[in-house]
């Protein structure tokens, strides 16, 4: 009996210890949340202000249609007032009609036309016609307001239009309102109705929240999410992806959710997505692909839709049949495309230094198709200049050098100062660089001068003895402008055709170009030297930079020749047909530790919220940070490992394109938030 007691006690305890975290989960997940109740008011109240609105519009199309039948009686009324008075001058004519004349003279002059028709008698008058009696009545209608009168309440009209217009905006803005609360608060409930039924999911198969023997393998890139489940694996036969170092990363999460949310359906192009969030934020001339956020991602492809992977062949591996990019002969890695990326982002970004100017920017965009034939034909037009376009000591080296000398304080601030005054003496001495160049010095008499002048500032610090080295690295980078045998002579017809670009637009006049120096032109033509030899060593065209009508498109669109050119078809873009949310939590953990003291309770705290995301064949965010950078990758799976005794995580890596399990304690050891995305029913 003890022993049945204590069995009793032991497995109510494990019962109420589950219950525990599961309705702390359920807590968090409720956090400030609106009801069912309040959102239902939100509806009627916005429903009662649609109809005042409604009521509104309705007495102002009224009132415009009145003021409208004024205006055209105020445009006519002089000439049905001149028609009126031929006819009762026809009419006094006749001997007998001289007393109703009178009285018609007299009435208009003391009161008006309106008291015409009962003053005199006009219906009762034998001498007139039917005819006549129709046509006079019909004149009066016309003129029986005074003009002034008519446009007085025209005026009045109008001012009570402005009144329903105004009380139509400060309705619309009460609705907005509204909606925004209503649309937040939905935001809440649809994933607190989605952890409520993963809570319920967890009570009836406990094992997923201990995370022990016996405990079914839950895999969302199987056909079913475990053995026995209802759900499909959305990830089941998916190829997965491998951006390689392109800093796609959160893209690729992206990418994963939105094939969670629909159930499998959409396999988007994560480089894409990537390029859309890149686009929306314009960030592509900073870090091209590098570095994003995964909600905000895709809520832009919300707005824009989204590319199939099949149209980016680098990410599906097939071959580039469907349209021609930058690569048109063979699909390149993704290192290659990841450098082509690169070199866009550049040239992006020396472009933009000319769109504060609009006379420059329209300038660039209609004559840089010009350019780049000029460049093509002529193998002297070289870009990045030869010689001179070759820094003699770049940033990193002096920094690097400055860690390795002997000054006392070697910290970030004062390695950074150090090297921006050695590279604004370098900058200074650039005009000084390219004269000896042109006279046909080489890089060591350059390396000399330029020497001369710095080494004072580098005694201080014991780094006069770098000079061989200094001298070798920047003699090795120029070898190959050495080995040629014109480019002192291509060097000077290249300067001479920057001068030329630099002074004279389209038509041959002076463009102003006095809030540019010569070093964005510079660095334009550099990126644009360095992108076409890219270009033509993978055989692209440069002709595709350029829409029909010659001008050079848009940045967004000549990243996409590197992406995936097919997503430039409009018809290539598939909307997405159901609403979803997303949501990034970085304070879960913190809260876990906050809730519980226990080490264990904390664990399954953060292994429910895992837990009931994968039940639904919902994938899981993970984001990790450390001295590098920040990543994040996809949970998509969870098994306990009976070799080591762990409970395990599969995670989706967009790195290497691979799909591997990791142990609990390093997962949880490392994760800073969790990110997840639901659709909304």
């Amino acid at each position: 009996m003890k022993f049945l007691l204590l069995f009793i006690l032991i497995f109510a305890n494990c019962l109420w210890g589950q219950d525990d975290v599961l309705q702390a989960l359920q807590s968090y997940a409720r956090k400030e949340l609106v009801n069912e109740a309040v959102l239902a008011n939100y509806s009627d109240d916005i429903q009662r202000l649609k109809a005042k609105q409604k009521d509104y519009r309705t007495r102002i199309e009224n009132l415009e249609s009145a003021i409208k039948s004024r205006e055209k009686i105020i445009a006519d009324y002089p000439q049905n007032e001149k028609k009126f008075w031929q006819m009762v001058d026809t009419f006094a004519l006749q001997k007998e009609n001289k007393k109703i004349t009178k009285c018609i003279q007299k009435t208009v002059e003391t009161e008006g036309y309106r008291s015409v028709v009962a003053n005199c008698g006009l219906l009762r008058e034998k001498n007139l016609a039917i005819s006549e009696k129709e046509q006079i009545l019909k004149l009066l209608e016309a003129i029986y307001e005074p003009q002034d009168k008519l446009k007085a309440d025209n005026r009045s009209e109008r001012s009570r239009i402005d009144t329903y217009e105004k009380l139509i905006n400060s309705d619309q803005a009460k609705i907005n309102g509204l909606e925004t609360s209503r649309d937040a608060g939905f935001q809440e409930l649809y994933p607190y109705k989605a952890y409520l039924s993963g809570i319920e999911m967890l009570r009836e198969e406990p094992s997923f929240l201990n995370c022990k023997r016996g405990m079914k393998s839950v895999d969302l890139e199987q056909e079913f999410v475990y053995s026995g489940a209802s759900v499909k694996g959305p990830f089941w036969q998916l190829p997965r992806d491998n951006q390689d170092g392109v800093g796609s990363c959160f893209a690729n999460a992206a990418k994963n959710l939105l094939v969670s949310v629909s159930q499998g359906e959409y396999n988007a192009s994560f480089l894409d997505m990537a390029l859309q969030y890149k686009d929306r934020n314009n960030t592509l001339s900073k870090d091209a692909l590098d570095g994003g956020e995964s909600c905000a991602t895709l809520e832009r492809i919300k707005r824009v839709g989204f590319c199939p992977q099949a149209f980016s062949p680098v990410e599906s591996g097939k071959s580039n049949e469907l349209f021609e990019g930058f690569f048109p002969e063979k699909v390149p890695s993704m290192y290659e495309q990841a450098e082509l990326f690169a070199l866009v982002a550049d040239f992006i970004d020396a472009r933009t230094q000319f769109s504060k100017n609009k006379q420059l920017e329209q300038y660039l965009a209609k004559n840089m198709k010009t350019v780049i034939a000029d460049i093509n034909k002529n193998d002297c037009l070289i870009f990045p200049l030869p010689f001179v376009g070759e820094e003699i000591v770049p940033e990193w080296k002096w920094k690097e050098l400055f860690h390795l000398s002997e000054a006392k304080n070697k910290s970030p601030t004062v390695s950074k100062t150090f090297a921006l005054k050695l590279l604004q003496m370098e900058k200074d001495f650039a005009p000084r660089k390219q004269e000896m160049f042109l006279a046909g010095k080489g890089p060591v008499d350059v390396f000399e001068a330029f020497w001369s002048q710095v080494v004072s500032e580098l005694r201080p610090y014991g780094m006069e003895n770098r000079k061989e080295s200094l001298r070798d690295y920047y003699c090795n980078r120029l070898s190959e402008d050495v080995k040629k045998p014109k480019s002192h002579e291509c060097l000077k017809e290249s300067l001479d055709y920057l001068e030329r670009w630099k002074k004279h637009d389209a038509q041959g006049g002076d463009l102003a170009l006095c809030q540019f120096n010569g070093e964005d032109t510079n660095v334009l033509f550099s990126s644009l030297g360095k992108l076409l030899e890219t270009l033509e060593e993978i055989g692209g065209k440069s002709s595709l930079m350029f829409n029909e009508k010659g001008e050079l498109l848009a940045s967004s669109d000549l990243m996409q020749l590197a992406v995936a050119p097919a997503c430039l078809n409009p018809a290539n873009r598939q909307q997405i047909d159901f609403e979803f949310y997303c949501e990034r939590d970085p304070s879960f953990v913190k809260r876990a530790k906050e809730l519980f003291p226990q080490k264990e309770k904390q664990d399954q705290f953060m292994r429910a919220r895992i837990a009931l995301n994968l039940l639904q064949g919902q994938a899981v965010g993970n984001s990790t940070c450390n001295t590098v950078g920040c990543h994040i990758n996809t949970i998509v799976g969870m098994r306990f490992n009976e070799r080591n005794g762990q409970c395990q995580y599969k995670i989706r890596e967009s790195q290497t394109g691979t799909s591997d399990w990791h142990d609990e304690s390093d997962i949880f050891e490392n994760i800073k938030a969790f990110t997840e995305a639901g659709r909304v029913w």
